[in-house]
């Protein structure tokens, strides 16, 4: 008898959980599709890039500068399911030790770059085609140190740009087994502000003995004509997202009668990863 009443029990028990677990299925199968419409959607890409840089200072030197340029590029895209607008955040740091076409000088270079973009999504062919567009916040800070001048060695890099930015990723499966994606992303600065003394001016008497000299110029794209890209593919290996690309930024400058450019273009290797927060409505 005992033994009866205990599989009674068992049996029972065993209805209450199956029917429980049911419900729950239910209840998060009704609210899946508000999950999907909450969930907050996060890629983040850690790369480093090496490649070779071109300097030009004429407060510096009248000569153009080269060498290998080494680069660490953090990149991360926010958005949201029910949302068509994402948020694009990048930050970039660079360092470089550069020479003169004769050997006799180098220059070194160091710079940190900002970057904070709202952009709106279009979708083609299925969702494997997605188009962005948008505006875009830029900022940097770095220096450029000549070791041959002893009078007025360094020049300081300080600027705020805002202009449009474009982006494209296109999706495919290579053999129609392996999911790649190919992307490409442009920034062009339209207006600005940045720091630049006048030729004949030294840093000393801009800061020490207060003689400003126009050290604050506006920027648009007739005196600073610029453009910032990145083409990246990206694979599986083993259960690793990788992306491999180019980046190549053009910057230059003509203001305070001194021209300036820095051109590179450089080879990225990184890993890119995806994170996913659902918020489920009770």
């Amino acid at each position: 008898m005992m033994k009866k009443i205990l599989k009674a029990n068992l049996f029972l028990c065993f209805c209450m959980l199956f029917s429980n677990a049911k419900a729950q299925e239910k209840i998060l199968n009704i609210n899946d599709s508000n999950a999907l419409n909450q969930q907050k959607l996060i890629t983040n890409a850690h790369s480093f890039a090496i490649g070779n840089l071109e300097l030009l200072d004429t407060y510096l030197s009248n000569q153009k500068y080269r060498g290998t340029e080494l680069r660490f590029i953090s990149h991360t895209t926010r958005e949201r399911g029910y949302c068509d607008w994402s948020t694009n955040i990048m930050h970039q740091a660079a360092i470089a030790r550069t020479l003169n076409k004769q050997d006799t000088g180098s220059e070194l270079y160091a710079v940190y770059n900002i970057e904070w973009g709202k952009l709106h999504k279009w979708t083609f062919l299925d969702n494997n085609l997605i188009i962005r567009g948008g505006g875009l916040i830029d900022s940097s800070l770095g220096v450029i140190y000549n070791t041959r001048n002893s009078n007025n060695p360094a020049q300081a890099l300080a600027d705020f740009n805002i202009g449009p930015i474009v982006s494209c990723t296109y999706r495919f499966r290579f053999l129609r087994k392996h999911p790649m994606a190919v992307n490409y992303q442009a920034f062009s600065p339209l207006i600005g502000l940045m720091f630049c003394p006048n030729y004949s001016q030294s840093y000393y008497e801009a800061f020490t003995q207060g003689n400003y000299d126009h050290n604050m110029v506006f920027t648009h794209p007739i005196n600073k004509p610029s453009l910032r890209q990145m083409l990246s593919l990206d694979f599986m290996l083993f259960k690793t997202q990788v992306r491999i690309g180019y980046v190549g930024n053009y910057l230059q400058w003509n203001v305070n009668n001194i021209k300036s450019h820095t051109y590179s273009h450089a080879l990225s290797i990184g890993i890119v990863k995806h994170f996913k927060f659902i918020s489920l409505q009770p």
